[in-house]
């Protein structure tokens, strides 16, 4: 994979996909797929000092710097794309991404609202807006939008797991495995549908199934899952 990633850079750099010299930003666009997010911004913020104006740019820094929890630095960035392009509805709802993991759920709700305005068929926009919903205890509310994203991308489990966490914070464990099982179909090696659902097992008394979730969440790389095994699965 390293040398595939070297590989792409010189060919790049040689002129052999067209270009005569690759630009900053185009290698911030590679690191940013490699998950070399560091790298990236690096590359976008070089990009920058050449062309301060670019919406794009500041929105794709942005990305690079939530991926590694940077979440101030990355709303920062989503500001400037916003201001530069206010009609680009992922930068608002990328920039309400990162104000719920700052905890300011009202602002992550107002982007939300703003992303599907400009694109009224975003489904991941809804999705987003639903769980900011649920964590100020708006249940109805959240509902209806995870269910909008579900009629506008059937095929996206996150909606599923997110409507399973409604039904598991009301304690209404049969349907909320229920979504977690649709989540895990659409998407089987998502270690958190299992975390959520051997909860929802664990809370209904069916240990050996929640002790079976667990492990296969672990078996997905999530670490939480260890403390649930060792807790419960003895």
């Amino acid at each position: 994979m390293k040398f595939i990633y070297i590989l792409v850079l010189l060919l790049f750099q040689l002129g052999l996909f067209g270009q005569k010299i690759i630009n900053n930003d185009s290698i911030g666009d590679i690191n940013f797929n490699m998950k070399h997010y560091e790298k990236a911004i690096s590359d976008y913020s070089k990009a920058l000092l050449s062309d301060t104006n670019n919406f794009m740019t500041f929105y794709k820094r942005g990305n690079a710097e939530y991926e590694i929890h940077q979440y101030k630095e990355a709303l920062t960035d989503y500001n400037k794309a916003a201001k530069i392009n206010p009609n680009f509805a992922n930068t608002f709802n990328n920039r309400g991404n990162a104000k719920r993991n700052l905890k300011d759920y009202y602002g992550a709700i107002k982007d939300a609202s703003k992303a599907i305005e400009l694109d009224t068929t975003f489904s991941m926009a809804y999705n987003n807006r639903g769980i900011s919903k649920r964590y100020l205890g708006d249940y109805e509310g959240s509902l209806k939008d995870h269910l909008k994203a579900i009629e506008l991308n059937p095929s996206d489990p996150m909606p599923y797991t997110n409507i399973g966490n409604i039904k598991s914070t009301l304690h209404d464990y049969d349907n909320a495995i229920k979504f977690y099982n649709k989540a895990i179909e659409l998407n089987p090696n998502d270690g958190m549908a299992y975390i959520n659902r051997g909860r929802a097992f664990f809370l209904k008394r069916e240990n050996s199934k929640a002790c079976s979730d667990f492990k296969k969440a672990y078996e997905l790389g999530i670490t939480l899952a260890a403390k649930m095994i060792e807790l419960y699965c003895k």
